[in-house]
């Protein structure tokens, strides 16, 4: 095998497996929203929903629209290309990977030598997985939450300790958006529903 196509078949898998893996955490934020929204509708619209189809479509979508991403077709010269974009190699590897006869030894250690020495750019996540954290911890909030028909509940000094503790936690995600501080005043003050909201303009 041409040294160059092994080279570009190891990072071909690379990149598959990191598109895969932002798609999971991206839906997986996604769902967690959905499920806001869910156990939002049970507890103050009082809708009788059922819970364990429900929390099997959110947990499968995430999975699902990995598997989706790791299915797309993406072939050597697909990766070439890409690579060539990214690490700004001028075309050097989509045209070894299309050269042929006298040439394209010559053209194809070329390409390989300058995949070498080129400096990848750090490696960035979506912006939906530094929000993943704070709409788990919503939905944790949501459902330590008592419902509505429990008279006095926002009374309650058990529901207050939970509510606390819960803004703590979106308070300590500030620094990936100031938003979450407001989204945790709101929780302190009891205002799950308001809380939900903040969180879902982020």
């Amino acid at each position: 095998m041409d040294p160059l196509i092994g080279k570009l078949e190891i990072h071909r898998r690379r990149i598959r497996r990191v598109r895969a893996a932002d798609a999971a955490v991206r839906w997986a934020f996604y769902a967690a929203v959905a499920a806001c929204l869910y156990l939002l509708a049970v507890k103050v619209a009082r809708l009788s929903l059922p819970h364990g189809a429900a929390a099997a479509l959110l947990a499968a979508v995430p999975l699902a629209m990995a598997v989706r991403e790791w299915a797309r077709a993406f072939s050597i010269r697909d990766c070439a290309v890409h690579l060539d974009r990214l690490l700004g190699l001028e075309e050097r590897l989509s045209t070894a990977v299309e050269a042929s006869g006298a040439m394209a030894a010559v053209v194809s250690g070329d390409a390989s030598g300058a995949l070498d020495r080129a400096a990848a750019p750090p490696r960035t996540f979506p912006r939906e997985g530094k929000l993943l954290g704070g709409a788990l911890l919503l939905c944790g909030a949501l459902l330590a939450v008592p419902s509505p028909e429990r008279t006095g509940s926002r009374g309650d000094p058990a529901f207050q300790a939970m509510a606390a503790a819960e803004a703590e936690k979106l308070a300590s995600l500030e620094n990936v958006d100031v938003r979450f501080k407001e989204a945790a005043e709101l929780l302190r003050q009891g205002k799950a529903e308001e809380t939900l909201a903040e969180l879902q303009l982020l």
